[in-house]
């Protein structure tokens, strides 16, 4: 069954998710629709994990991602990634940035992961990812 995106996004909105998975064909307009629904959050952040080429890699775009939306804390997140970049940081002190990085996150926003597939077939990455959905409730 096909929904217009206008009640799709009704949908989602009034189920108030705690994760949402958006499957559809290419050219469905998955990535407008999940933009359609961060707006309704005062704070969002968009990582894109098109071609993730490690957990390194997607805590760097995470990072970055979340550098853009903090008002308060995102010159002291991109600072901290260009250190990492820096000093050539192993997989471990990555990780730990980011999910410090989402622990330091105190208001009500909105994460999302545009082509998450991408992370499928990267364990680390996958992991990492899940342990940060957990950090607010930590």
């Amino acid at each position: 069954m096909t929904l217009a995106r206008s009640r799709l996004l009704a949908r989602v909105l009034a189920s108030e998710p705690r994760v949402v998975r958006l499957c559809a064909p290419a050219g469905y307009g998955k990535s407008s629709l999940a933009r359609l629904f961060a707006r309704q959050f005062e704070r969002h952040a968009i990582c894109d994990c098109a071609g993730v080429a490690g957990s390194a890699d997607f805590a760097g775009r995470a990072l970055s991602a979340l550098a853009g939306e903090s008002q308060t804390g995102g010159d002291s997140v991109a600072l901290t990634r260009l250190r990492l970049h820096a000093i050539e940081a192993d997989e471990a002190t990555w990780s730990r940035a980011l999910l410090d990085a989402w622990k330091a996150r105190r208001e009500h926003s909105l994460f999302i992961l545009e082509h998450a597939e991408a992370i499928a077939d990267i364990p680390s990455a996958l992991a990492l990812s899940a342990r940060g959905s957990r950090c607010r409730s930590e």
